[in-house]
């Protein structure tokens, strides 16, 4: 059971309605978005080995998308498939599922409705930016939420899950829902009621368990300033044969945005404890096409593969993007992540990511993109087979309407 209280249904059960009429409601002024992408890569360690097993990949990504932007109903609903074939290494055919939807719904300036949800799953660990990545196996992510913001009251839903196919190494399993129910939903103030659950498997075994049923208050000071205090309890089990916690889940969230309505830059900062103390900061910049983040974020996970039990993972990161006058674009991204036992002390592993590319028009309905991906861990002690360097270099064409 995700969510134990009848919240989430009901959030689900809005969230269904709403997106149903919405899209019906501008069938009529949505348009179809075909693409098809074609990629050649270069990859010195496919298989994530500290000798290297390198290997010339094509790569064939068909997508669709559906989208309307209409003053009161917005929304894309978008999906692509990646069909990945190797030349070296005897490896299958894998293939790169995506998916997303985003919906924005405003039939007056007292209503509003925002539902965003995502799906990806490959065989390839790569394609991932959270956890340590010890065997080369199926991963999915997947995550939805939604807001109801009606005259004084609203609701909220939120879920994410996370799994991870180690092979023959643990399987990794997370699953985290949180309902929100606002009996006060005003311009300057908002009172929230929430109950969450998380659960964590491990080999198919329940790791950790934690049920959170806490109340919250967030203020507007001005327009582009506002400040949270979350209070309450949460009820652990770490079924290991230690004895269950119940203990206070306090959070403190501020966020500010400045800049002007183009170019707006926002700050956000949260810490909490409850499960373990955590720390997320996050600064990001858009406007004039270009994009800036910096985030500092921290989670309870299961990771799986060289773990059995919980991980904490600590993770900062960096990602940029310019479009030029000439309408070449240029993206970084880089990160750096540490991962360690809840409880106890090893293994430890710490990850390192970054990414380039440099994308250009060609034409009308086509563009070509040049990148690089590295992925590197290392695992300062003991589990050397978690040691592995691998660097992605990529040339791709695609052809869309957009």
């Amino acid at each position: 059971m995700i969510l134990r209280s009848s919240w989430s249904l009901v959030a689900c059960r809005l969230a269904a309605c709403t997106l149903w009429v919405a899209v019906v409601a501008s069938a009529s002024a949505a348009t179809w978005y075909p693409e098809l992408k074609l990629e050649s890569r270069y990859d010195d360690n496919v298989l994530h080995t500290t000798r290297g097993s390198d290997d010339f990949v094509g790569v064939v990504t068909p997508g669709l998308a559906l989208a309307s932007h209409e003053p009161v109903t917005s929304y894309e609903l978008a999906g692509r498939t990646g069909f990945t074939s190797y030349t070296r290494t005897g490896i299958k055919s894998s293939r790169l599922d995506e998916a997303w939807l985003d919906l924005s719904h405003k039939p007056d300036y007292t209503t509003s409705v925002d539902v965003h949800a995502r799906y990806l799953q490959s065989l390839d660990p790569i394609d991932f930016s959270r956890g340590a990545v010890t065997s080369r196996h199926n991963v999915t992510a997947a995550s939805a939420n939604a807001t109801f913001d009606l005259h004084w009251i609203g609701a909220a839903g939120e879920l994410t899950r996370w799994d991870y196919a180690a092979g023959d190494l643990a399987d990794g399993n997370s699953v985290d829902g949180t309902g929100r129910l606002f009996p006060l939903n005003t311009r300057d103030n908002r009172v929230a009621l929430a109950v969450r659950h998380r659960e964590l498997r491990i080999r198919d075994l329940v790791s950790l368990e934690a049920d959170y049923e806490t109340a919250a208050y967030r203020r507007h000071h001005t327009e582009t300033l506002w400040s949270e205090v979350e209070a309450g309890r949460v009820a652990i089990q770490f079924h290991d044969g230690s004895a269950n916690e119940v203990k206070p889940a306090v959070a403190l969230r501020a966020g500010r945005t400045g800049g002007t309505e183009r170019a707006p830059t926002t700050l956000r900062l949260e810490v909490a404890n409850d499960v373990a103390t955590t720390f997320d900061a996050d600064v990001s910049h858009s406007g004039a096409g270009r994009f800036a983040d910096i985030e500092l974020q921290t989670s309870v996970d299961a990771d799986g593969g060289i773990y059995h039990v919980a991980t904490l993972d600590r993770r900062a990161s960096l990602a940029a993007r310019d479009t030029l006058p000439t309408g070449q674009v240029i993206d970084v991204m880089g990160s750096f992540g540490r991962i360690r036992p809840l409880r106890g002390s090893n293994p430890k592993v710490d990850v390192w990511r970054a990414s380039i590319g440099f994308s250009m028009p060609l034409g009308p309905y086509l563009s070509g993109r040049a990148g690089w991906d590295f992925l590197r861990q290392d695992a300062p002690v003991g589990q050397a087979a978690a040691d592995f360097d691998r660097n992605r270099y990529s040339i791709a064409l695609t052809s869309g309407l957009r």
